[in-house]
């Protein structure tokens, strides 16, 4: 069996984003990765090896990198020939990144350093530089210095051993609190 096609199946089949990482790492699928590197989703990208993390980088659930396309494929039946190549780029993921769950990484692209991505974006494009992105096509939504802030609002007070049904409370409290009810 293909060994990148091994790597994909023994990856999907990992229930721990944590251990997935790990084996990621120990096969040296992607072209580099730095310290902290954290990879979730379990759909391994068609090409890894277009792909380079640096440090401190957290990937969410179900991500996609897309480094390249087919449209040489319809442009070469159209014209009946095999003059249209297929084309491909790399993807750079600069220091302290996260990429939110469901997010979408076009060819070409370089986030960071320190870059948030809303879950579900459409990155297209190179972001840098302290931002929160997000949308289709992803566009800055705030700043990095903003989330910290609002973060560390929300920690203050928690001593960070709560319970999930603790962590629950909380949150269907400060729901109650901030929801628009009629």
């Amino acid at each position: 069996m293909d060994r990148n096609l091994w790597i994909k199946i023994r990856c999907f089949l990992m229930l721990s984003g944590r251990k997935r990482t790990d084996y990621l790492i120990r096969k040296k699928v992607f072209a580099s990765v730095g310290e902290g590197f954290v990879f979730f989703p379990r759909k391994i990208p068609q090409d890894p090896q277009f792909i380079r993390f640096h440090n401190n980088v957290v990937v969410a659930t179900d991500v996609m990198f897309v480094n390249h396309d087919i449209i040489h494929e319809m442009l070469n039946g159209k014209s009946k020939s095999d003059r249209y190549k297929k084309y491909f780029e790399c993807i750079e993921i600069k220091d302290n990144v996260f990429i939110g769950a469901k997010s979408l990484i076009m060819p070409g692209v370089t986030l960071g350093p320190d870059v948030v991505v809303a879950a579900g974006s459409v990155v297209t494009k190179s972001f840098g530089g302290g931002v929160v992105i997000g949308g289709n096509p992803a566009r800055v939504i705030g700043t990095l210095d903003r989330l910290e802030s609002k973060r560390l609002q929300y920690a203050d007070g928690k001593d960070g051993h709560l319970t999930k049904e603790m962590e629950a409370a909380i949150a269907w409290e400060r729901w109650n609190e901030t929801a628009d009810i009629q």
